[in-house]
């Protein structure tokens, strides 16, 4: 055995045995575990799963570039694979998740089984390349905001997206050990690639491995992105990119955001080098990782369009535009299909006026409509509403996201220096951002093309410097001090949200720092207590994810199922029949009532009739008793 195999064989042996410890540790007692073994295990989690997904991909890459792969690097080549790796695995959980054998021992043996490619992979020759990739300078910088968001990451998830669906959905498949639409909750419709690795983290390695699995996508970007950059100076794509804070804060957070970024990053680099070389391996790959973004959120199918887009217009041979649509259905296509099964639209809820609307659909079009209207009230119409989105984004708080900071405004008149040399990178982010602003304009959904412009900016800097050398420096220093202002926006952001470094440092317990940060936390403690083994309905946007009896997930988009369960009912026995019929045993219920879920101003719920209403709250007065109640929320038991 070489020495390289004799490491990898190391590694492999301490991160499954690690592996299966985090696994005990979190069918122990995971509350009672302090600050120092929550870091660690964090650690060995994120290690695990970052060389597993490495593991699995590699033999894939290597066969389908051939000699291709001595071309491009060993660290190129393992983020690719990292790519693949992390798309096959999450393919595998999802068809385990639809055949109903979702459990946590069969999940732990599949990467268990898995884990035994490590030894065969080798990361020493890509771990010495990414340390010549990134100068001592830009680790300096990245380090700080690192940091923040390793704690972030490592503190329970208190994010609303991420406890709304992208982890309740998940813990919910778990509780049924099968991946089933859910009832009144559209996001259940949604790819969910990612999300499929987020469960296989959950059950093996605890609640915060989401997040952690999270960020590791976020720096295998940054390594991308530097790879892709001509400049060695230490401002370069991965410091401009990771220290603006709509970056930093989402990579800390079990949102998938940065996958979906590192997906669509690998397929234009990928397609970058089919330009170069003309070998149809690269249009396939590229295919296939743009495929994985589709598979991780709707907006890859941007990214397809962009890249098609760049195909066409640089003449492509028709052969080689064939083998890159193709790839697109690999990892997309089940789940694409699964929507068609399920409601005759492939991109559910979205189209519908072409694809119709399913039977008993509940998704509210009209509310989704009034979020993104919010959006243009803040920006102003027209040309000036598209003139100041720029500043919006750059400088205010973004409807739903953070901001992205000073630095793209400030470097984006450089990137005219650097047209030239980057023609498709500008050509694909404009294709992008086009799809984004017709859309859904949301700060975070742009991050593929926040990333990518990173290395336009990196350029032009460093071009700046060697044609002017003053202003070089002079524009340096600027960046400088606005990554600085960065950094005290992201601890201010964290100051004033959850604050985790107090629950990180263990000055806080689990409950206390839950508690603090969600203010229905002490009736979901209360319900787990008291109920451990029911069947829960939630009511009024009440977070499922830390409620471990099997619940119903509510969407924010969706007509509430305790309105459609009312459907007809002319009394409050008909209501508790309906109930019953669906085994719930207790009711987590917004103490302000279901009438703040009118989310719309002068919208009523979709009530059918003031019967119906009134059916309803007969049934919480005359067939449930409460069981617990403070200012954030009432559980009931609903009686025999």
């Amino acid at each position: 055995m070489t020495r390289a195999s004799a490491m990898s064989a190391a590694i492999a042996a301490v991160w499954g045995g690690g592996l299966c410890l985090l696994y005990l540790s979190q069918r122990t007692a995971p509350p009672t575990l302090d600050a120092a073994a929550r870091t660690g295990t964090a650690m060995i989690s994120v290690c695990f799963f970052a060389c597993l997904f490495v593991a699995v991909g590699m033999p894939a890459v290597r066969r389908l570039l051939g000699a291709q792969v001595e071309s491009v690097g060993s660290l190129e080549t393992s983020l690719y694979a990292f790519g693949l790796g992390s798309a096959v695995l999450s393919l595998a959980v999802f068809v385990v998740a639809l055949l109903g054998i979702l459990h946590s021992w069969l999940l732990l043996s599949l990467l268990a089984a898995t884990a035994f490619l490590i030894p065969f992979t080798g990361f020493g020759s890509p771990l010495k390349e990414a340390r010549a990739k990134v100068p001592a300078g830009a680790l300096a910088a990245i380090l700080p905001f690192l940091a923040l968001a390793a704690i972030c990451a490592i503190a329970e998830p208190g994010s609303t997206d991420a406890l709304r669906y992208h982890l309740s959905l998940p813990a919910q498949y778990l509780k049924q050990h099968s991946m089933q639409p859910l009832r009144n909750n559209f996001y259940s419709f949604w790819p969910m690639s990612v999300e499929m690795l987020y469960t296989a983290g959950l059950s093996v390695a605890g609640e915060n491995a989401p997040a952690l699995i999270h960020l590791a996508f976020a720096l295998a970007a940054l390594l991308l992105l530097q790879s892709m950059s001509v400049s060695s100076a230490p401002i370069g794509p991965a410091v401009l990119a990771f220290t603006m804070p709509a970056v930093a804060i989402n990579a800390g957070l079990p949102f998938v955001d940065q996958a979906l970024a590192f997906y669509v990053i690998a397929a234009f680099r990928a397609q970058q080098r089919f330009f170069e070389t003309r070998v149809r391996c690269w249009a396939v790959l590229s295919g296939l990782l743009c495929s994985a973004a589709i598979a991780t959120k709707y907006t890859g199918l941007w990214a397809a369009v962009a890249l098609g887009l760049v195909l066409v217009l640089r003449r492509s041979r028709p052969g080689h535009l064939l083998a890159f649509l193709l790839s697109l259905a690999v990892f997309s296509g089940p789940w694409l299909a699964r929507n068609v099964y399920h409601t005759g639209n492939p991109v559910y809820p979205y189209f519908d006026t072409l694809w119709g609307r399913p039977d008993g659909d509940t998704y509210r079009t009209e509310r989704q409509a009034y979020e993104l209207r919010h959006i243009e009230g803040e920006t102003g119409q027209g040309w000036i509403g598209i003139l100041a989105l720029p500043y919006y984004y750059s400088f205010k708080q973004p409807f739903l996201d953070s901001a992205i900071g000073p630095t793209l405004i400030i470097l984006l008149p450089i990137a005219l220096l650097v047209v030239a040399r980057h023609r498709d990178l500008l050509l694909f982010c404009a294709a992008f951002a086009g799809c984004w602003f017709v859309l859904s304009p949301q700060a975070r959904l742009l991050t593929p093309v926040i990333a990518l412009m990173s290395v336009v900016m990196a350029d032009g800097l460093a071009d700046l410097a060697k044609r002017w050398r003053v202003a070089g420096r002079v524009l340096a220093g600027t960046i400088v001090v606005a990554i600085a202002v960065n950094f005290a926006h992201i601890l201010f952001f964290y100051r004033t949200t959850w604050d985790p470094l107090r629950r990180v440092l263990g000055t806080e317990t689990r409950e206390q720092y839950l508690a603090r940060t969600l203010g229905d936390y002490p009736a979901v403690a209360a319900l787990n207590r008291l109920a451990p083994h029911g069947t829960v309905l939630t009511i009024g946007q009440m977070s499922s994810f830390y409620v471990r009896p099997r619940t119903f997930p509510e969407s924010k988009f969706d007509t509430p199922l305790a309105v459609t369960l009312a459907r007809g009912c002319a009394s409050a026995e008909d209501y508790a029949a309906r109930i019953k019929g669906l085994r719930i045993t207790h009711i987590l219920y917004n103490a302000g009532g279901i009438e703040s879920m009118a989310w719309i101003p002068g919208e009523y719920l979709d009530w059918g009739s003031d019967g119906e209403r009134q059916a309803f709250y007969d049934f919480l007065r005359f067939h449930c008793k409460s069981l617990f109640r403070n200012a954030g929320a009432v559980v009931y038991a609903v009686e025999p």
